[in-house]
């Protein structure tokens, strides 16, 4: 269900996709790739509290999820939970120097807010 639910994706089907993750998930609630896609999906889609849910479920079953602070600064600056994102992009940062670059790439916005301007990282 989740190469289906990644080839729908590819298709830009996300609504396909989503059932086919929500497949997945009834057949092995565990399965942390579909749980993280589904957050993505839920992002893209401006649904940023169900996304945050998924997310935060991903992270219940693993909580190492390679890149999850990123995606999780993301989700807070996008609901405007600024003190949390700040929080998660210390983190990601401290493990990937890569992270303010893909950060400012998804959330070209955040460049010039100020809540975000002369945080010591």
């Amino acid at each position: 269900w989740v190469q289906k639910a990644e080839a729908l994706i590819y298709l830009e089907r996300q609504k396909d996709a989503i059932e086919c993750f929500n497949h997945a998930l009834a057949l092995n609630p565990s399965q942390v790739d579909a749980l993280v896609s589904l957050g993505n999906l839920y992002v893209d889609d401006g649904e940023y509290d169900i996304a945050l849910h998924y997310y935060q479920q991903a992270q219940m079953i693993q909580s190492d999820i390679n890149g999850m602070p990123l995606l999780l600064a993301i989700v807070f600056y996008k609901k405007g939970d600024y003190p949390m994102c700040i929080k998660n992009l210390r983190e990601s940062s401290a493990s990937d120097p890569q992270t303010f670059k893909a950060f400012y790439e998804i959330c070209p916005e955040a460049m010039d807010d100020i809540r975000l301007k002369n945080i010591d990282f």
